[in-house]
């Protein structure tokens, strides 16, 4: 059964404090876990209620009050596991490089790892005030993406000026994204309310934006990071 130290432990670790502390993130829900079990990611303990306990061989039995006390989610799912976080570094690869300038949302950043995913993207470079990929919140938007898409936190300016690429912004006073010529290049997404760093702007070669045709004054990073890189998937 479960110990008060363990619930205590796991319940850190809903913030970023402690999980840097303790080196571990928690994932919560049947097939977010049976996609970490697929990784490479090393699994801590699963801990887990009722039927589930079949489901995970070696899990800890949770009562649902346990359950309630560790999940960092409205409604407790039955399973999560504990999970050591790894140590990722930068991996030259050929095509797009995507780039995030301080998003700061947890859900856009599992949307845009999600979305990374889908398209075949293996690597995102993140500025070092991008939210965490590790908050349960990114963890859950990434749907097990996280476990396939590796992240890599850089002082993000100075990354872009040492690797004698073009490097593209997303912005609405730039060219058409749909007009552009694809080529080996790195694409920044901006922060949600402010858009683009200063300090990414002076290393930018130009700026893209994605056209629309209404009323709205901006799309959601994560709907914008979407099209890019669906455009850039294309060559």
């Amino acid at each position: 059964m479960v110990t008060k130290n363990q619930i205590k432990l796991i319940k850190s670790l809903h913030q970023k404090k402690f999980r840097k502390e303790a080196g571990a993130f928690i994932v919560e829900g049947s097939k977010p876990v049976e996609e970490l079990l697929g990784s490479s990611f090393e699994v801590m303990e699963i801990y887990a209620q009722g039927e589930l306990l079949a489901q995970f061989p070696g899990a800890i039995e949770a009562s649902k009050a346990d359950m309630e006390r560790m999940t960092a989610l409205k409604t407790p799912p039955g399973v999560l596991a504990m999970v050591r976080i790894p140590s990722w570094s930068y991996s030259e690869e050929k095509g797009a490089i995507i780039a995030l300038d301080g998003v700061s949302d947890p859900g856009n950043l599992g949307t845009l790892i999600r979305t990374a995913d889908w398209f075949g993207i293996t690597q995102l470079v993140c500025s070092e005030d991008t939210v965490d990929e590790f908050n349960p919140k990114t963890v859950q938007a990434s749907m097990g993406s996280l476990f396939r898409v590796r992240l890599f936190r850089c002082n993000l300016p100075l990354w872009l000026s040492e690797q004698g690429l073009k490097v593209y912004g997303l912005d609405m006073a730039g060219e058409s994204l749909y007009g552009h010529q694809q080529e080996r290049a790195v694409y920044v997404l901006g922060k949600e309310s402010t858009g683009l760093s200063d300090a990414v702007r002076a290393e930018l070669t130009d700026t893209i934006k994605i056209p629309g045709k209404g009323m709205a004054e901006s799309l959601n990073v994560g709907i914008a990071g979407a099209l890019l890189m669906s455009e850039l998937s294309r060559t």
